[in-house]
């Protein structure tokens, strides 16, 4: 599912937002409609978004994309070069 709705927002520009775009990836990635829809129009899974949410910010995470494998979090929104810099370096200051 992740695969297609990174598709469909940075390749073909959709509005993952909208509810019809939501079922219509579900279905493409194997997912029955139906949940998709009921998952859609209820809130079963609201109290775990905002504890998500609230611990990102615990974590220091500010704004999306974030690269979390670095202290603090950064914005992923980066050069390459500063990326693999960030990255390089969050290999190294790992401890054990």
């Amino acid at each position: 599912m992740l695969e297609h709705l990174l598709g469909a927002y940075h390749t073909d520009g959709s509005d993952i937002a909208d509810p019809y775009v939501l079922q219509r990836l579900g279905a493409e990635a194997g997912l029955d409609t139906g949940d998709v829809g009921a998952l859609l129009s209820g809130d079963a899974y609201a109290g775990a978004v905002r504890a998500d949410g609230e611990h990102a910010v615990e974590d220091g995470v500010t704004g999306v994309p974030a690269l979390v494998g670095t202290r603090p979090p950064v914005s992923a929104v980066q050069p390459p070069a500063e990326l693999t810099r960030l990255l390089e370096r969050s290999i190294t200051d790992r401890p054990g």
